[in-house]
């Protein structure tokens, strides 16, 4: 505790506990956003948000769909539901889809991690739907995972009547509730979903002889701004939809706009959302994953004295050259969770700003315990003697 509390007091002394952030709601008058319906932009380690234009509007997101059916084929990837390599059988409701597509045949089969590739690249809707029957047997039944996972996020303007995002006017979503999903998929899969966003063209089938040649649909990804995803979306009723992601100066932004009338409107908006956060906005790092929160002993516990840290580093986004703020926390930790080496998260740290909670964040013991055996509490009680 005492440490962590020093900390923060040099901290504020360099200036650098800064104001408390809140959400920024841009007015439309400040012609940062011309052209679309609705955008948000916030950073994915963090989570705050940054800009905030209508972005609880509900509108039909098309395409920008397939960033949750994205989510969940690697969840089911993570927890072996799939593996890579498998095969795949194309059913003929899933060959029948529509719109952007790989034209798979009716029983052609292909593997997952091709399958994937076309529905990040090419936004493929036949190869999302056989992506969703081998998760869950049905389309049906993977929508029913979607909507699952939508309300555990609370995206709360969030229905799902598909995996793909072909148009039903009950198939809805907000630019707030795709800066969700779009966060959720990158803290858990970063690493292995940026490499395919950010790939302007490949091939499936190239050892056959009827080769596929896939070409991003995001256009962004080559116009040398940064962008590296995430994925795009159109049809008549929704309009142009972009979910986008940059990372520089140690931090990943979303952005997600809805309602373009031209892919040049929603690329001009995106653009310029992104350029005012890199040109307003830096990460603060308060107290770095790790960092001794508090020191505990008790005999009856092997070590003895321990060590409670940060399993994450506290941090938030700060506007350049803000000032003020007063940083206070609050420290909870369940003694039930201790000598338990299952368990990861033993406690949570409420940090407040000007009196205000900011978030919590997640504690974790530094060294494993458990409960002392009669020689070891024998050992402890001797050394405390002398």
């Amino acid at each position: 505790m005492k440490r962590i509390g020093k900390l923060l007091l040099i901290c504020g002394f360099f200036g650098i506990i800064i104001s408390l952030l809140s959400i920024n709601k841009i007015k439309a008058e400040d012609n940062l956003i011309k052209n679309v319906d609705s955008a948000i932009a916030l950073e994915v380690d963090t989570g705050d948000i940054l800009y905030d234009y209508h972005s609880e509007e509900t509108h039909f997101p098309a395409s920008t769909t397939k960033v949750m059916t994205i989510k969940l084929v690697m969840d089911a990837l993570n927890d072996g539901t799939l593996k890579h390599d498998q095969l795949l059988t194309t059913s003929e409701y899933a060959s029948s889809m529509g719109g952007s597509q790989i034209f798979l045949a009716p029983d052609e089969q292909m593997t997952v991690d091709d399958l994937l590739k076309a529905v990040i690249i090419a936004s493929a809707n036949d190869a999302a739907v056989v992506l969703a029957e081998g998760i869950a047997g049905s389309e049906e039944q993977f929508v029913n995972k979607m909507n699952e996972e939508a309300r555990r996020l609370n995206m709360n303007q969030t229905h799902y009547v598909n995996a793909t995002g072909l148009h039903n006017d009950s198939h809805v979503s907000s630019a707030h509730d795709l800066g969700i999903i779009a966060r959720e998929l990158l803290l858990n899969y970063e690493d292995e979903i940026i490499p395919l966003t950010s790939t302007y063209e490949d091939y499936l089938r190239k050892d056959t002889n009827k080769p596929f040649w896939l070409v991003n649909t995001n256009k962004l990804i080559k116009n040398g701004s940064g962008i590296d995803g995430l994925k795009t979306g159109w049809t008549n009723q929704a309009g142009y939809c972009l979910v986008a992601t940059k990372k520089a100066n140690g931090m990943r932004i979303i952005t997600a706009v809805m309602g373009a009338p031209t892919i040049e409107g929603r690329n001009t908006d995106t653009v310029n959302l992104m350029n005012y956060v890199f040109a307003n906005f830096e990460k603060q790092i308060i107290s770095p994953k790790g960092s001794i929160v508090k020191t505990e002993e008790d005999m009856l516990m092997n070590p003895s004295v321990y060590n409670i840290v940060l399993s994450q580093d506290i941090a938030r986004m700060i506007k350049k050259k803000a000032t003020g703020g007063i940083v206070t926390y609050q420290v909870e930790i369940d003694k039930d969770k201790l000598s338990n080496n299952d368990e990861k998260i033993i406690g949570k740290i409420y940090v407040y700003i000007d009196s205000k909670l900011y978030k919590s964040f997640d504690l974790e013991l530094k060294e494993k315990l458990k409960k002392s055996n009669f020689l070891e509490l024998l050992g402890s009680i001797f050394e405390n003697i002398l």
